[in-house]
């Protein structure tokens, strides 16, 4: 199954969480800080984050990458100032997306999708996950790692 997820994360070892949702008041879909940790498997652009916020694209992880970009853009819009703001104060801002497909799809971001990127001061991450047709291998494939 096809699988499509966008996100923004803004992350800081300095700057509180709340400090973070202060300057973006929108809702998030996850939040840490020392006492209530990150998941292992977000973004750690660099060692001594503590404190972050993450928002997500509101569709169905079914929709288009496409459809998933210009949501979360569109989400983001009225706070694209808070968060670049929050950049200069020295937090790592990412724009991310997450494909999972049996092939590698084309990702399209028009000049406005790049330009608002730009004016939050984010990085730019694009993870595409290529998934086997046949996920369950018979014993005699070929592929059926020897453990």
């Amino acid at each position: 199954m096809e699988e499509y997820f966008a996100h923004l994360a803004i992350i800081s070892s300095v700057i509180t969480d709340d400090e973070m949702y202060e300057r973006v008041p929108l809702e998030y879909n996850r939040k840490w800080n020392p006492k209530n940790p990150r998941l292992p498997r977000m973004p750690k652009p660099y060692e001594g984050e503590e404190f972050g916020i993450s928002f997500s694209s509101t569709l169905a992880n079914t929709e288009s990458i496409e459809l998933h970009i210009a949501n979360l853009l569109a989400r983001l819009e009225p706070h694209v100032e808070g968060i670049a703001s929050l950049a200069d104060r020295g937090c790592y801002v990412q724009f991310g997306c997450a494909v999972y497909m049996i092939s590698a799809p084309p990702i399209y971001f028009s000049p406005d999708q790049i330009q608002q990127i730009g004016r939050m001061k984010a990085g730019l991450d694009l993870d595409l996950y290529i998934m086997r047709e046949d996920p369950d291998p018979t014993p005699d494939s070929p592929d059926t790692p020897n453990l």
